[in-house]
């Protein structure tokens, strides 16, 4: 069967997880994934913002969506001077090589605690780089909070 083609304005094909080795900080994502979308630019934000526990990939439309809410803050807002100057700091733009593999500054592995191997995690329209070491602990924490969610949202 072959894979839905979605472009950035459609369903996101980033779902599963996946465990990658880190080649000269590229990173080759999953072959449905690639084979699945059309999106081939990402910004890829140390996540959250301030902590740096992991990095996210955001397509273009997304990454608006998120600059949006701050693009129309008076200058005189420390505040959001602060916010726009650590997202500033956090991003760095990857496009996909012919290889699909995404490469990004030695800075961004290291300040998420990446090393030589990455879980790559889809989150639908966006998808994480981790720590296999920190995902693991963090999804054992996690997986009650998630089914609590998951009975309020009455999925």
């Amino acid at each position: 069967m072959s894979p839905l083609v979605v472009s950035e304005a459609g369903i996101s094909p980033f779902t599963g997880g996946f465990h990658r080795r880190v080649e000269q900080f590229r990173v080759t994502l999953p072959g449905h994934w690639r084979q699945a979308s059309t999106i081939r630019t990402f910004a890829v934000v140390l996540w959250p913002l301030g902590e740096d526990q992991h990095l996210v990939a955001l397509p273009p439309r997304r990454w608006e969506k998120m600059v949006a809410e701050l693009r129309d803050q008076p200058l005189s807002d420390e505040e959001h001077a602060w916010m726009e100057r650590i997202l500033g700091m956090s991003v760095a733009w990857s496009d996909l090589d012919n290889a699909g593999r995404l490469t990004l500054p030695e800075q961004h592995f290291v300040r998420a605690g990446i090393g030589p191997e990455v879980e790559l995690i889809g989150r639908l329209d966006k998808f994480e780089l981790w720590n296999p070491a920190r995902y693991e602990q963090l999804m054992l924490e996690q997986r009650k909070t998630a089914a609590s969610i998951a009975k309020k949202l009455r999925l």
